[in-house]
């Protein structure tokens, strides 16, 4: 599943959890946090931390894995190749 915005993951939280048909209260109990923090989370609250909502993903068995964003062949770096062909002006 790939994840692009705090909403995408708060949505994708919210439907694992009913995947595995568990409560928010459960969830809750097994993240180490309150049930109301839950909540905030699956409403993508921007006060949640961090490190909760890690263990919030290590409590419904989700890791979490960073992987650099590849550009694609149909993708072009204006940067790149202006800098490339236009040397820095000098003052």
């Amino acid at each position: 599943m790939e994840v692009q915005s705090v909403r995408e993951l708060a949505a994708a939280i919210s439907g694992l959890r009913q995947e595995k048909g568990w409560s928010q209260t459960a969830l809750a109990e097994k993240a180490g946090v309150g049930r109301e923090w839950i909540i905030h989370l699956e409403k993508a609250k921007p006060t949640v931390e961090i490190g909760l909502v890690l263990g919030t993903l290590k409590a419904l068995g989700v890791r979490l894995s960073i992987e650099p964003q590849v550009p694609t062949k149909s993708e072009i770096d204006l940067n790149q190749i202006l800098g490339a062909s236009n040397p820095p002006a000098r003052l």
